[in-house]
């Protein structure tokens, strides 16, 4: 009996690779490798840095130093700002309270002047002036939490 001859196995031409990038076959044509470095903040690089204090005596320090500076005159902006803030919101507490104030003085005296009339013998002048007035204190205290509760749900808009 005759042995079937032995099937060699034939590797399919593979392009060669590259001595220098393993991997990368030589048939796809030249090469190019960049690379491309970020740097983000304040500070320049730390080899900028280095660079810097090879040409400058100092350098690195003199840029340590005006970074320290502005980040202390932004905070001291910073500051004041919020104080500001903070100031200005105090003083519209202060104006809704006056406002309420006289206009809690201005419904006591319509109201006084009401009863007057009343008593006078024109009640029907008086139900008109008091009711007026009730009718003027519901408004202004409906629209004015209506726009207060309107200008919540917008700032809380833009704030997303």
């Amino acid at each position: 009996m005759d042995k079937p001859a032995k099937s060699e196995k034939k590797k399919s031409p593979s392009p060669t690779a590259s001595p220098d990038l393993p991997g990368f076959p030589h048939s796809q044509g030249p090469i190019i490798l960049g690379q491309i470095e970020g740097y983000s903040g304040p500070l320049p690089h730390p080899a900028i840095l280095e660079k810097f204090d090879a040409v400058i005596p100092n350098g690195a320090e003199r840029i340590m130093a005006m970074v320290e500076s502005e980040q202390l005159h932004r905070h001291e902006l910073e500051k004041k700002i919020v104080e500001q803030d903070e100031n200005e919101a105090k003083s519209v507490r202060i104006a809704e309270r006056r406002g309420q104030f006289l206009a809690a003085a201005v419904c006591l005296c319509l109201i006084f002047v009401a009863r007057e009339i009343a008593l006078a013998g024109h009640p029907g002048y008086a139900t008109l002036l008091a009711g007026g007035t009730l009718a003027g204190i519901i408004t202004a205290f409906v629209s004015g939490r209506r726009k207060a509760s309107n200008q919540t749900s917008m700032d809380k808009k833009e704030s997303d």
